[in-house]
Parts: C-alpha cells; structure tokens; sequence
C-alpha cells in the first residue's frame, strides 16, 4: 500500500541525501517501480500449463454393451503445447517485465536530474541573495558616510545621490529573491514529496572548478551502453525475435492427453437376485489422445509477418535513439567546454583582480587618496564577480546533469555540490 507523506526533512540536507530522498519517497517512481513488479508476475503466467478439464456427460437413454448399459462418462484432459512454446511464451514475458525495468531506470535518471537542478538553482538562489544584502550593508555604509560629508557642506552630494540610487535599486532586487527560493523549495518538496525541506547549504563560489571530462566518442560509446532506453530497445528486439520464433512453432500441434471414465450398470438380461456373471456392470477406464491441426491459414501467416515487422520497428527506434543521445552528447558538451573557461577566467583572473583592486581602494581611503564612490565601485565589483562566478558555476553544474542524463551514469564518484 502507498506510503504516507513525509512531514520534513530536518537539519542540513545533503545532495546526495535529497536524491535518496526523492528514490524512496516520489510517487510517480513508485509507481514505475509497482509497475514492474507486476511485469515481473507475467512471467509464471504466461510460462504455465492451461488448467486441465474436467467434464461429465450423463446419458439420457444408456448405451447397451454386453457388460451393461454405459449411464455416464468423466473425463479428465490436460493439454500440453508443442515443445518450446512454454518456454518462448515465459521468455516473451520476462523481456517485457524488463522493457519496464527499463522505463523505471529512466524514470530514476529523470528523476535525479530534475532534483540536481532544482538544488543547484536553490542553492544559487540563496549565495546570490547573501551577496545582495552583503552590497546593500556595503552601500548603507556608503550612504552614511555621503550624508556626513553633505551635511558638513563638504562635497559629497554626488556621493550621496549615487549610493541612494543604488540602494533602491538593491532593495528592489531583493524583493524578488523571497518568492523564488520559495518556489524552489517547494518544487524540491514535491520532488522529494515532503511537506518541508531542510536546510540547503548555498553555492561557495570558492568551489567553483570544473571537471575533467573523456572526449565526446568515449561518452558516446558509454551513454549507448549505459543509457535504459537503448536497452529497452534491445529487448524489444529480442522480444521480436522470440515472437517470430513462437509464430513459427504455432504450425505445430498441440497435444491433448484424457483419461476417462464409463459407468457401467447391470445387464438387463441379469435376474433380480442372480448371482452376477463375472464381466457384468464393471466399470470402464479409457485413455485419449487428441491433437489440433494447425491450418496455416492467414492468423498464423499475420502473426510471423508482425513479429517480424515489430523486429524491423525496434532496430530502427533503436538506431534513432542511438543517434538522439550522439546529438545530445555533441550538443552539451561545447556548452560544459564554454561554461568551464569561463569558470576559469573568473575564479583564477578576474576575482584577484577585484578582490586587489578592492583591497587598494579601502588603502586608498584609509589615507584619503581615494573618494566614496571609488571605494563603492570596487566593492560592487568584488560583489559582481562573485555574483557572475556564482551563476557560472550553477550553469555548469546544471549543463553536467544535461550530460549525466544524456550518458546514463554519474561523470564523477564524488559528491558535487
């Protein structure tokens, strides 16, 4: 029976952690997963013997026989197909129960992928809204300091203008951030179909490194071994061929075994109280054996040409699968190539630039050689780059889960986070 919802998960909450979560616990995965145990009972089904028949047949008038006169007769028959077919029919089976292993698996894949997401982009989400309220303490203590100057009647009312313009500008970005961390906490709620969410940790743009990734043939190759559809696809072929193969035994007999039994009563020529004569009223017991005969009439002829049009349908749905995850592969991975680059020119260049350049402002200021505005326009870009490194990095590790999904499998054994 199905679960009931989980009420939270409580304290910080693991990527790896959510993703067991969501395998445990969603729904639509269940059902996949239910879906397949049934599948699975097909298999002695389909691979057993017909359930014998009894039958009975009473005479209305008895048939006379020098024993007796025969009243009724019960037979006991077993049919017994032509040898394999059990087999091919248990076989036929168990390749559809794993078509839908198959279609759990994606659904698995699927699933991982869109919690990965909703993750990084929640996590994203919350680095960006620390940096915001971190520039907007910054510009306050700007603005401050600006008001000080313009009050004193020195000047500084371009300062101050300035840093009160930026600071409605930050007060306006920030009041976007509450409705859309929400609604990713709730999409990860769903996924993992929980009421609440634990704490997720935000994106350190101090981890910001990429990954070193095989070539496109290499992922190639690994995602037409790993991917499920390919595989279901593959049995699909090789439920065809054992279609073609039971067709092709349905030309031979099946046969049927009886053993019956005939009641036999007294001799009519007997008298009342007369002692019997030994073969009078004996009951009878007989053995049949009987046979169709398989007419190769157009049901047979139709049900090797399916079989074998269905062959001819999964070879080419699974060359065109072939050739959608070579696309996807070959269209993911320039975008990884661009996004690591720039991962690198941002966390190796440009933050120690401004993170200098900062640093030599504030100097500056200390000693009075540099304004307000100079100082604000080094901090806010310090803020910008880790604001772009922040965003960088969440897009490649949403790309590596566009790529992780198009190959089938993990590109790496350690957590990302």
């Amino acid at each position: 029976m199905p679960a009931d919802r989980a009420t939270t998960t409580t304290g910080t909450l693991t990527l790896h952690a959510a993703i067991e979560t969501a395998f445990l616990n969603n729904p639509g995965l269940q059902a996949d997963f239910a879906a397949f145990r049934a599948a699975a009972l097909e298999v002695p089904q389909a691979s057993s013997l017909m359930d014998p028949r009894v039958s009975y047949m009473q005479f209305v008038e008895g048939v006379q026989t020098r024993t007796g006169e025969q009243e009724f007769v019960t037979t006991v028959s077993q049919m017994f197909p032509w040898f394999g077919k059990r087999r091919l029919q248990g076989d036929i089976a168990r390749s559809e129960a794993m078509q839908v292993l198959q279609s759990y698996r994606s659904s698995m894949l699927e699933l991982r992928q869109q919690v990965q997401q909703a993750w990084y982009r929640l996590a994203y989400e919350q680095a960006a809204l620390a940096l915001a309220e971190e520039d907007k303490r910054t510009i306050e203590q700007t603005l401050e300091a600006a008001a000080v100057l313009y009050g004193s009647g020195q000047r500084g009312r371009g300062s101050l203008l300035q840093s009160q313009t930026e600071l409605a500008r930050i007060e306006n970005e920030l009041t976007g951030y509450p409705a859309r961390i929400a609604a990713l906490r709730q999409e990860i709620g769903r996924l993992l179909f929980v009421d609440e969410v634990g704490d997720i940790p935000p994106l350190d743009h101090r981890n910001a490194t990429g990954l070193s990734l095989p070539d496109a043939e290499s992922l190639i190759s690994e995602a037409i071994a790993l991917r499920p559809e390919i595989e279901r696809f593959r049995l699909r072929e090789e439920q065809a061929e054992l279609r073609h193969d039971l067709a092709r035994k349905d030309y031979y007999p099946d046969l049927t075994l009886g053993l019956n039994y005939v009641g036999v009563g007294d001799r009519p020529d007997n008298p009342m109280g007369a002692m019997a004569p030994s073969d009078e009223g004996e009951d009878a017991w007989g053995v049949s054996v009987g046979f169709n005969i398989p007419i190769p009439n157009a049901r047979r002829r139709a049900a090797k040409e399916q079989a074998r049009r269905k062959l001819e349908e999964a070879e080419w749905r699974r060359i065109a699968q072939e050739s959608e995850i070579e696309s996807e592969i070959r269209s993911v991975l320039p975008r990884l190539v661009s996004l690591d680059r720039q991962l690198e020119v941002l966390h190796e260049n440009l933050l120690p630039l401004a993170e200098e350049a900062f640093a030599t402002n504030q100097s500056s200021y200390t000693s009075g050689q540099a304004t307000f505005i100079d100082l604000l326009d080094a901090q806010r870009t310090l803020i910008g780059v880790r604001r772009d490194l922040t965003r960088t990095h969440r897009d490649y590790l949403v790309t590596i889960t566009d790529l992780e999904r198009a190959v089938g499998g993990s590109l790496t054994t350690e957590e990302l986070p």
